[in-house]
């Protein structure tokens, strides 16, 4: 702070600018962690190092709540009602279509973790809800 006037150096524009434009250069996305080849990197290496299970070795179900909560994380999610009260002992986000009904029902992933199919909740509610559905699949529609 007192050698340059900023506390890091992300705070400089010029830095910035040049980071991204780097960033895009190379992996083709603003930050790294959002390039498939960084995450790739990362999954093989969280493999190799027993932190994760292969994808090989997940069930199917496994696998289909995985892409739901990938599609569930791309929605912005702040204009969702309680979404100010989300804590764990508070609100929590609910697919109001369950994933599990969604996979015995072949439901497509992004419609199960689309931002119609969500709502905050009670945790408790939340807990005991477990996989059942507070609304039909007409409603998410």
């Amino acid at each position: 702070m007192d050698k340059y006037g900023y506390k890091n150096v992300f705070q400089i524009e010029s830095v910035k600018d040049k980071i991204i434009e780097t960033n895009l250069n190379k992996y083709g996305v603003k930050n790294p962690s959002q390039s498939e080849i960084i995450k790739n990197k990362k999954r093989l290496t969280a493999e190799a190092n027993n932190y994760w299970l292969p994808l090989s070795m997940k069930t199917d179900y496994e696998l289909y709540e995985r892409k739901v909560w990938i599609y569930t994380r791309k929605n912005n999610i702040n204009g969702i009602k309680n979404s100010n009260k989300r804590a764990v002992k508070s609100f929590h986000l609910d697919h109001k279509y369950s994933i599990y009904e969604g996979f015995k029902g072949r439901i497509l992933p992004y419609i199960v973790g689309g931002i119609k199919n969500l709502e905050f909740i009670p945790y408790l509610l939340n807990a005991s809800k477990g996989r059942k559905c507070s609304v039909l699949l007409e409603d998410i529609f």
